[in-house]
């Protein structure tokens, strides 16, 4: 499956023009084909813990020896700060397919955003398309959707 998009970059209140092109070897029965504009919001964090006294002895089975028993860990925490779903196509048989769909950016759309700066914070504009295949692992393609500050 291919995924494409009229443009390389958007601003807000723009409309996303998407082609899917499906080309399976065979026919594929198939639940339906769903298309999701999505906005992910990653926020990293330091978290500062102590360690259980089991831990430690873990670190030092390992050779791993510890000045403090106090352990840093980074977690990544994500947010949806927006999403649409699209049905593309009902239930069928798909082999040699083309579809289009469209989806309206809102007026407020968070620009993207990869780099981690004062808030920690990285804001990423993603579509993904998904044919949906029965008792079989789904056909699924993301692509990263680049949307300007407005």
């Amino acid at each position: 499956m291919i995924v494409t998009t009229d443009k390389e970059e958007y601003a807000p209140g723009e409309t996303v023009n998407v082609s899917i092109s499906l080309r399976r070897g065979k026919p594929t029965k198939a639940r339906g084909v769903v298309a999701v504009l999505y906005c992910d919001e990653m926020t990293k964090m330091s978290i500062e813990r102590v360690m259980t006294d089991f831990e430690r002895q873990q670190r030092r089975d390992l050779g791993m020896f510890a000045d403090t028993h106090v352990k840093k860990e980074t977690d990544y925490r994500h947010k949806i700060l927006h999403r649409q779903e699209k049905k593309v196509a009902g239930e069928g048989v798909f082999s040699t397919e083309d579809f289009q769909v469209a989806f309206v950016l809102p007026a407020n759309a968070p620009s993207t955003d990869y780099h981690y700066g004062e808030n920690n914070k990285i804001t990423v504009w993603k579509l993904k398309v998904k044919l949906d295949i029965p008792l079989a692992p789904d056909l699924n393609v993301e692509k990263e959707i680049r949307v300007a500050s407005g």
